[in-house]
């Protein structure tokens, strides 16, 4: 099946789930939202969010270049892939354990939502573990993953969509299509696509939040 026809049947305007989050459990309105970013793509959505003035806790688990300080507001955890595993075969594609430290942030009686964007280093190697931690302890959380546009390249869309079918049988992990941006707006400069796909990642988290504690 192709990358396209899959994600299509998979449900409208780009949010891929297999049912309704409402039906799963109810979330206490007074718990403190706790912002996840992991990795480069799910970090900035998580700054985009902030910068709309959204009251809560902010964490990444990110490396950033030494000419850049890390975002303002941030609890930063400093994580970089190996760079002796980036390579496009299975050694890009290992699962790396969570830290200590990264377990402590996730253990606050907090509302978590975990933001990445899948298909790269950094972000998609903790993403399972991040879930995993987060159901064992029953905790509230919603985890919003994005898949690559097409041309960032096949070895990531397959990478990415390798780790949708490991997350997709978790029913709090929700998916979009960056392709979808273009079939919505049509094409544009790829800075001002990233900038649309943030967006639609904040509109499902509104989305899905408000029918939580409606």
């Amino acid at each position: 099946m192709k990358r396209r026809d899959f994600v299509s049947g998979l449900g409208a305007i780009g949010i891929l789930a297999l049912m309704p989050f409402q039906e799963i459990f109810r979330c206490d309105k007074n718990q403190r939202l706790h912002f996840i970013g992991l990795g480069t793509g799910g970090t900035n959505v998580a700054w985009r969010i902030r910068k709309k003035g959204v009251t809560a806790g902010y964490s990444c688990f990110n490396w950033f270049p030494s000419f850049v300080e890390p975002y303002d507001g941030f609890h930063h955890i400093f994580y970089e892939y190996p760079r002796e595993f980036r390579q496009s075969n299975e050694l890009g594609r290992k699962r790396i354990p969570l830290t200590d430290e990264m377990k402590s942030t996730l253990s606050h009686n907090d509302f978590y939502v975990v933001l990445v964007g899948l298909g790269a280093f950094t972000g998609t190697s903790l993403i399972s573990d991040v879930v995993e931690f987060l159901e064992a302890r029953n905790a509230n959380y919603l985890s919003i993953c994005s898949l690559p546009f097409f041309n960032e390249g096949r070895t990531r869309n397959e990478y990415a969509r390798s780790k949708m079918t490991e997350l997709i049988k978790y029913k709090r992990v929700k998916f979009f299509d960056n392709e979808e941006i273009l079939r919505k707006f049509g094409a544009m400069k790829i800075s001002k696509s990233f900038e649309k796909a943030d967006e639609e990642m904040y509109c499902i988290f509104q989305k899905e939040y408000y029918n939580l504690i409606s």
